[in-house]
């Protein structure tokens, strides 16, 4: 049997160098990790940032599409084959209406640098060659084309974004493409 007195005089003596070392190097690790941890959240709030700031910009895009495409239209409609202005009161295609739509096509286009240098300074180039095809093709009148290429900006921004798309529109998007 070992007694109590054994014991104590068996213990393994740590050295005292060693001992003033285990506070020094848990501190050191502690530093260490919370640098690291530091980093790590740094590193998450900027991509947090900018998917925001992206997400505001393709929002920006979308909704400069839109009123664009709505102008364009409405002009399309109130003119002739010669692209004059066909006046139809009823309809209230006036002259006076047609230049105001030319003045808001006028000053959206003056607006577009403005639109598409967040994606120049946020790094999506992709997704600006898409809107410059959705843009394209609304310049050229081509439903269909500019309706494919507000597609793909979608399918671009949403993928730059990191968002699936829902189950419905992939199966839309799907079953287009095996049609073409």
């Amino acid at each position: 049997m070992i007694l109590a007195t054994e014991t104590a005089d068996q213990a393994v003596s740590i050295d005292p160098t060693l001992l003033a070392l285990i506070p020094i190097v848990t501190a050191m690790l502690t530093i260490l990790s919370g640098l690291a941890g530091a980093g790590i959240q740094g590193r998450r709030e900027h991509a947090k940032w900018l998917r925001d700031r992206r997400l505001e910009a393709f929002i920006t895009a979308r909704v400069y599409v839109g009123q664009l495409e709505q102008i364009l239209s409405e002009l399309k409609d109130m003119t002739g084959d010669d692209g004059k202005v066909v006046e139809n009161t009823e309809k209230g295609v006036t002259i006076e209406r047609a230049e105001v739509l030319r003045d808001e096509s006028m000053a959206l286009r003056k607006r577009m640098p403005e639109v598409t240098v967040a994606f120049d300074l946020l790094g999506s180039g992709v997704v600006e060659d898409s809107l410059n095809e959705v843009l394209r093709a609304i310049a050229a009148n081509d439903k269909e084309r500019t309706r494919n290429a507000k597609r793909d900006f979608l399918v671009q921004a949403r993928s730059l974004l990191g968002i699936r798309a829902p189950w419905r529109a992939e199966v839309e998007e799907n079953s287009t493409r095996a049609f073409s």
